[in-house]
């Protein structure tokens, strides 16, 4: 078998194979003989029948047999040749020349060829959330209002009542429609209301009427007879001994406790969210300095794992809809893998005994387990923890190496 390997791109080869038709023949009538020994044909023994029998009555199946076999081979003379594809050589087609020859046409992706460029000292710029006072205080109202209970209001109705509706709608004289009366409750709070139902209920008192326009499920535009039935308020309890005792299950007795309590929360909660994005910017800033050329039969691996990982959670997943939407984050994990397992290499980076001791010996300090029981527990998740530590080791290095500059942002208002 002649082969010809030329670069169609930095990531991509296309071969053509070449078959001698002497070569193709002798391999078809090998099969041909080989499938008369277990062939069963009326009026001959097996073994017996007449090849030219065979060759008419498995001419079609031999052939693509054959195909198919000599296809795989160029996979392995391809290797034999000193190449190194990546992932699987795709065939993408097999002819019969004029001569007789046999041309088997194919390609495969290769990894691209990189040097790591200096970065030390490069700046990266991420965000350091603050927590405010305003923060720690919204928070505490929230926890409040989980304690909070509806209470009949006299008066018209507010900007944070709720109000009990009896809802119909009207045809176009103005008629009420059969079988559409309906109760339901409405927050005047809520930032989803129309503003025109809104405003038609702010200061209405029980026993109001208005008609309003309201968008239908469809999108439609509908009239609709509304009747204010009850208005309540929201009440909620006031900060005392008892409310504090509740909230923080009998942890702390005054509301500066409990403030200070809910500030650290918020504060771990923060961090931690800066570090998961402190991590996408350094992966980030790795691949500016590193644009190079991916695989695409990388991309589709990442791809299709993606699209697995979801389906289990979301067997009715619009399956076209995904793959489209998702391309671009499967293109920056196939480029995170290239760039990642490069640095691993140049820089010896991988996971020690010492990492895994070190690892249980802190787990087991947070969470009051004993060290040997959670061994067992991680028995068969080793894979996925090697995975997760060898990430944290790469992280910690290149953050030696990079400059990292924190800039204070404050917390979203909402």
């Amino acid at each position: 078998m002649h082969l010809e390997i030329r670069e169609q791109s930095p990531v991509l080869r296309m071969v053509r194979a070449t078959v001698p038709a002497e070569r193709l023949q002798n391999r078809l009538e090998e099969a041909y003989r080989r499938l008369r020994q277990r062939a069963h044909i009326r009026g001959f023994r097996p073994g017996r029948a007449p090849l030219e029998l065979i060759r008419r009555l498995y001419g079609e199946a031999v052939r693509s047999e054959v195909y198919e076999e000599l296809a795989n081979e160029v996979a392995s003379a391809i290797w034999q040749e000193g190449h190194r594809p990546f992932g699987s050589v795709r065939i993408r087609s097999i002819e019969t020349e004029e001569n007789g020859d046999l041309r088997i046409e194919a390609e495969f992706d290769v990894k691209p060829e990189f040097e790591l460029v200096d970065f030390e000292g490069v700046e990266v710029r991420v965000p350091v959330h603050a927590v405010r006072s305003e923060d720690v205080e919204r928070e505490l109202e929230q926890l409040r209002a989980h304690r909070a209970v509806l209470l009949p209001r006299e008066g018209p109705a507010g900007e944070e009542d709720y109000v009990l509706l009896e809802v119909e709608e009207l045809d176009p004289s103005g008629l009420p429609l059969v079988g559409t009366r309906q109760e339901r409750w409405e927050y005047l709070g809520s930032q989803d209301m129309p503003p025109a139902l809104r405003q038609a209920l702010l200061g209405a008192e029980p026993g109001a009427e208005r008609v309003v326009q309201e968008e239908g499920p469809s999108g439609q535009i509908r009239q609709l007879r509304i009747r204010v039935k009850e208005v309540k308020s929201v009440q909620k309890p006031d900060w005392d001994e008892a409310l504090v005792q509740d909230l923080s299950q009998g942890r702390f007795t005054t509301l500066e406790e409990l403030r200070q309590d809910v500030r650290a929360y918020l504060e771990r909660e923060w961090e931690r969210f800066d570090r998961s994005v402190e991590r996408e910017l350094i992966r980030a800033k790795l691949l500016e300095l590193h644009p190079i050329p991916i695989p695409p039969s990388l991309v589709e691996h990442m791809l299709e794992r993606m699209l697995q990982d979801r389906l289990r959670r979301q067997p009715n997943l619009d399956v076209e809809r995904f793959r489209a939407e998702s391309r671009p984050a499967a293109e920056r994990a196939a480029h995170w893998h290239l760039v990642r397992e490069k640095l691993l290499s140049h820089y010896g980076i991988r996971v020690e005994e010492a990492d895994f001791d070190q690892y249980f010996s802190d787990l087991s300090r947070r969470s009051g387990i004993a060290e040997e029981q959670l061994r067992r527990y991680y028995q068969g998740l080793m894979d996925d923890l090697e995975a997760q530590l060898l990430e944290d080791k790469l992280i910690a290095f290149l953050k030696s190496k990079l400059k990292i500059v924190p800039e204070l942002v404050e917390t979203p208002s909402s």
